[in-house]
């Protein structure tokens, strides 16, 4: 019986309307590099050209650059079962087939059109990456918080430091909008990773002959901002975090009946990525867990749109 009403009561609700969809080109022009020409291209962003000696800036690296970029932060959400984005290439240039909601063709139109116009700003970007003591907690704690204003995101710092969290890094820098910026922060350290015995002359006498290795720790830090509608900014982030652990592990081995001693280091990494919507003057907390000795590895960014002087 309860089957049999819960069919009846579901007959009763009103027949949803089709979401309407339609096919709309919208102009590439000036937003590809030249030599981005197939999804499998992977050029830096804003890369610059210099067609006729004149040096210009295109947002977007690649076609499949400008189409993840469209899908992540188009409004309302891209749906991939039941719309579609093509790039093709016709008489006035390459284009973009789109096959979506008319506010979604209408947010394209305007996303394009941002990006014809991102020489008018530049990005400053705060990032700082903490280790907090094993077990500290912000007030209303979650495993990441969104700000709307730079307050917010200064007063969370303020947070971090009043506790005693270790400031790991705390770089600024400026970039153009849609060019991806790298910060590299890296210490390299130099192991004796194998020995061979190896005959030399003159003499002919043999001698241990060591394998030096290269290892890398510390910070590489990959950010991306572009305007997405009126008010928001996509914030596309990338860091990389490393360490060596110590004391720096060591292997005693045995070759021709000498004694030798080899570096075996290990390595404890953390990676802290996304793509997110956020207001100008925004920031964002990201953390991973249990980076070292049980504490948490936070990183805070901020960004604020800085008008370009005329």
């Amino acid at each position: 019986m309860i089957a049999i009403l819960a069919t009846f009561a579901l007959c009763l609700l009103p027949a949803q309307e089709p979401i309407q969809h339609e096919l709309q080109l919208h102009s590439l022009e000036g937003l590809i590099h030249p030599s981005g020409q197939d999804a499998a291209d992977s050029l830096p962003s804003g890369l610059p050209s210099t067609p006729n000696g004149v040096e210009v800036s295109y947002p977007f690296s690649s076609a499949e650059d400008l189409l993840e970029n469209v899908r992540t932060y188009m409004t309302p959400s891209f749906d991939p079962k039941r719309q579609s984005l093509k790039i093709e290439r016709s008489g006035v240039g390459r284009v973009l087939l789109a096959y979506l909601q008319p506010s979604q063709n209408e947010w394209l139109a305007n996303f394009l059109e941002f990006q014809r116009h991102s020489d008018a700003w530049q990005v400053l970007l705060k990032i700082q990456v903490f280790l907090p003591p094993a077990g500290f907690k912000l007030e209303g704690d979650s495993s990441d918080f969104l700000f709307d204003g730079p307050q917010e995101t200064e007063a969370t710092g303020d947070q971090y430091r009043n506790a005693g969290a270790d400031l790991l890094s705390s770089p600024s820098m400026m970039i153009l909008p849609g060019q991806k910026g790298t910060i590299s922060v890296q210490k390299q350290s130099a192991y004796v990773s194998a020995w061979d015995m190896v005959k030399v002359q003159p003499g002919g006498d043999v001698v241990a002959d060591p394998t030096i290795e290269i290892i890398d720790e510390g910070m590489v830090f990959v950010a991306r901002v572009m305007q997405v509608s009126e008010k928001l900014y996509g914030l596309s982030i990338d860091l990389q975090m490393s360490r060596i652990e110590k004391p720096f592990a060591t292997i005693k081995i045995s070759i021709d009946g000498k004694r030798f001693e080899i570096g075996a280091p290990e390595i404890v990494t953390a990676n802290i990525a996304t793509m997110i919507k956020l207001p100008a003057g925004g920031g964002i907390l990201l953390r991973s867990p249990n980076y070292e000795e049980q504490r948490d590895l936070v990183l805070l960014v901020s960004f604020q749109r800085i008008e370009a002087k005329k």
